[in-house]
């Protein structure tokens, strides 16, 4: 569930910032293609830390493991520090999102302003 989480917020993300669709499911092409308009999101994941790199690579393989192979295991320390990152990366999304619709709600009106004067000024 955690990687899903991840994968529809970048999802999300990418839909609000690029008016792109994206069809993947890999979490690194999905962060990466977020750095397209942000660092902030693969940061959260990849911080440059050993530890960030080795929770990252538990997360891309915990979607196909714990789905097919009756043997895959997360530590509860592991768990809790990865549920922990995806709520504040959720919690990211939603302000990168909301300031950016804000900002394209803005243009919006910033343009009809500027195409059609007449209707502005009334």
């Amino acid at each position: 569930m955690l990687h899903q989480a991840v994968e529809q917020t970048c999802t999300a993300l990418i839909r609000v910032h690029l008016a792109y669709r994206a069809e993947m499911r890999n979490l690194r092409r999905l962060l990466h293609l977020c750095s397209c308009f942000s660092n902030a999101p693969i940061e959260m994941f990849l911080s440059g830390s050993p530890d960030d790199e080795r929770l990252f690579e538990v997360l891309l393989k915990s979607y196909s493991r714990a789905r097919y192979k009756d043997t895959f295991n997360i530590s509860e320390d592991d768990s809790w520090f990865l549920y922990n990152k995806i709520i504040a990366f959720v919690a990211l999304a939603k302000v990168m999102c909301e300031e950016k619709i804000a900002q394209l709600t803005q243009q919006a009106m910033l343009y009809n302003e500027f195409a059609n004067p007449a209707r502005a000024a009334n």
